[in-house]
């Protein structure tokens, strides 16, 4: 379920932030710029309900597809918010070196600008990703649950947070949502090592 909302999020809240550092100022910008702030504003649980009406209700069924469209929702207002931050902070110079050059300006963005702040890039999608691998409520409405492994994305599909979810409420089942919840953190834990190493690397 991550890993599909990476692939639908991630790419998407790149270029918003790419947009926002570079062409940030006009009315386009201001645009890119207000839907971020809005979808950082709104609930997880209005998410899951949104995608529930748009996805779960027209497929008729549960699924995987749905639940990580609604954590790809999520995933893109703080990934715009920070890639912009990261690249404004890069350094003026390289930007202006490669325009007296003659580079496009889009050239400038993407293969200047990008690779320079590629580390803080990375660290802004880790952290967004440990963020979204918690969230259970956007989940309860679209992926829900699979008491069996399943890689059907048209499908229900378990995750941690359903599991832990179902898991409390049943006080026989409580030892497992301690340890579903003991990996949710290790994983979130790992991220966000993963993130700072990638930070400290790119300052060196």
């Amino acid at each position: 379920l991550v890993g599909l909302a990476a692939l639908f999020g991630l790419p998407v809240g790149f270029l918003a932030g790419l947009c926002l550092a570079e062409r940030g100022d006009g009315r386009f910008g201001t645009v890119v710029r207000l839907t971020a702030e809005v979808l950082a504003s709104v609930p997880s649980v209005v998410v899951g309900l949104v995608a529930y009406g748009l996805l779960v209700v027209p497929l008729g069924r549960f699924s995987a597809l749905a639940g990580a469209a609604a954590l790809a929702l999520l995933l893109i207002a703080p990934v715009a918010r920070t890639t912009e931050e990261v690249l404004r902070l890069a350094p003026q110079t390289l930007r202006e070196a490669a325009l007296a050059l003659g580079v496009r300006p889009w050239r400038t963005s993407l293969f200047v600008v990008v690779p320079a702040a590629l580390g803080g890039v990375l660290h802004a999608a880790l952290l967004a990703l440990s963020y979204v691998a918690g969230e259970a409520a956007p989940l309860l409405f679209t992926s829900l649950s699979n008491q069996h492994y399943s890689l059907r994305i048209d499908r229900p599909m378990a995750s941690l947070p359903m599991q832990i979810y179902g898991d409390a409420l049943a006080p026989l089942a409580q030892p497992r949502a301690f340890g579903a919840t003991l990996c949710l953190l290790i994983l979130c834990g790992g991220l966000h090592l993963g993130a700072r190493a990638l930070r400290g690397a790119a300052r060196r």
